[in-house]
C-alpha cells in the first residue's frame, strides 16, 4: 500500500521521464526506504514508503552546486516555545507529503527505474527533486521559501529555517518537511494554514505535542516539554530499565581520575554510547545534566569501572522522570 502511493505521487508529480540510457553521464543507484512515524507516546502511528536516490557518488559541479538541509536549530525551538508559553499560544504542526517532489531541477540527473518498471538500456532523467539527490534538501527550502515571500514571510538573522512573518506575531519553523506554525489562533493563522495547504499537500497534525523527540504538553499557562519516550529507549539499550532512581546526576563531592590503575577498564565504545545519548537530552529538555556530562566526557578514551558506574548514575537520574 504504501509503496503504492508512493509510485502513484511520482507519476503524479511527473517527477521523471524514461529515456535512452546516455554513455557519457552516471545512472544514480536507487532503494526503498520505509522509515516509521511516531505519535507523542512514541508510539507506531504509521508507515511510510520512499523511493530514495543514493545520491553519495554525485559530484559537486557536475550533478549538483551546492547543499543545505533546512532543518531549524534545537535553540531556536526553544525560544519559540518560550514565546509561545509567554503569549499562550498553541504551536500547529504540518507534514508536507512528498515535499521534495515540489522541487524542480536545474541540473541533468538520471536515475535507475524501480523494480518491476525496468526496460533495457532505459533510464530515469529526473525534472523534480527526489529523496537522496545531494541538492533535494536546499531545493526544497528554496521552493518553500520563494512561496512564501510574497506574502511577508522573511528568514529570520538567528535561523534561515525560522520564517517571520513582518507583523512579528507569526512563525513558521522548518525542520526538512515538517512545518511548525507559532502564533496566535486567529484569522492570520488560519491564513497561512490554507495558504499553505492551497500549494502543497499537507497533512494537518493539529496541535504540536511531538518534536525531534520531546514530547510537549499544554497547560493553563506553561507549556512543558519531556523526552520521556527517548529515556526509555536509552535504558533498555542499557538495560537499566528496572534501576532504583536517584536524587542527584553526580555523587555530591565524587572525583574522577583518568589515572585509576586499580579499575578494571571497560570497552569505550558502551560508555561512548551512554554519554552521547545523554547529551542528546542535554539539548532537548534536561540542561540539567551540562555539568556532569561535560565532566563524564572526558574519559571517554580509556574508561574504568569508576567511569562507567558514575554514567549509569546519570541513567539512574534521569529514570526518577519515568512514571510508574
Amino acid at each position: 500500500m504504501a509503496i503504492e502511493e508512493e509510485i502513484d505521487s511520482l507519476k503524479r508529480k511527473k517527477v521523471w521521464e524514461i529515456v535512452d540510457r546516455p554513455s557519457n553521464r552516471r545512472i544514480i543507484d536507487r532503494r526503498w526506504v520505509f522509515p516509521i512515524k511516531g505519535n507523542s507516546k512514541g508510539q507506531l502511528d504509521h508507515f511510510k514508503a520512499r523511493y530514495v536516490a543514493k545520491g553519495f557518488p554525485q559530484v559537486q559541479g557536475v550533478d549538483y552546486e551546492e547543499i543545505f538541509a533546512p532543518v531549524a536549530l534545537f535553540d531556536s525551538f526553544s525560544l519559540l516555545l518560550a514565546i509561545a508559553a509567554a503569549k499562550m499560544w498553541k504551536p500547529r504542526q504540518l507534514d508536507i507529503k512528498t515535499a521534495f517532489l515540489y522541487c524542480t531541477l536545474d541540473e541533468e540527473v538520471y536515475l535507475q527505474l524501480p523494480e518491476g518498471r525496468r526496460t533495457e538500456g532505459r533510464v530515469a532523467r529526473l525534472r523534480r527533486a527526489i529523496y537522496g539527490l545531494q541538492q533535494a534538501l536546499r531545493q526544497w527550502y528554496q521552493r518553500l521559501v520563494t512561496f512564501l515571500q510574497p506574502y511577508s514571510f522573511q528568514s529570520s538573522t538567528f535561523d534561515p529555517c525560522v520564517l517571520i512573518n513582518q507583523c512579528g506575531n507569526l512563525f513558521v519553523a522548518v525542520y526538512v518537511d515538517d512545518i511548525t506554525i507559532f502564533g496566535a489562533e486567529d484569522s492570520q493563522t488560519e491564513a497561512t494554514l490554507a495558504l499553505l495547504k492551497s500549494e502543497f499537500k499537507v497533512k494537518d497534525m493539529g496541535l504540536l505535542n511531538w518534536l525531534l523527540g520531546m514530547q510537549i504538553e499544554y497547560h493553563r499557562d506553561s507549556i512543558s516539554i519531556s523526552q520521556r519516550a527517548f529515556i526509555n529507549r536509552v535504558l533498555a539499550r542499557f538495560t537499566m530499565s528496572n534501576c532504583n532512581p536517584v536524587s542527584t546526576p553526580i555523587h555530591t563531592g565524587q572525583l574522577l581520575s583518568q589515572d585509576t590503575p586499580n579499575d578494571a577498564s571497560v570497552r569505550s565504545t558502551i560508555c561512548q554510547g551512554m554519554i552521547g545519548s545523554l547529551m542528546y537530552l542535554v539539548t532537548g529538555s534536561q540542561p540539567d545534566l551540562a555539568y556532569t556530562i561535560t565532566y563524564l566526557s572526558q574519559f571517554n578514551t580509556h574508561p574504568c569501572e569508576t567511569h562507567f558506574r558514575a554514567a549509569k548514575t546519570v541513567l539512574r537520574y534521569c529514570n526518577r522522570f519515568i512514571p510508574v
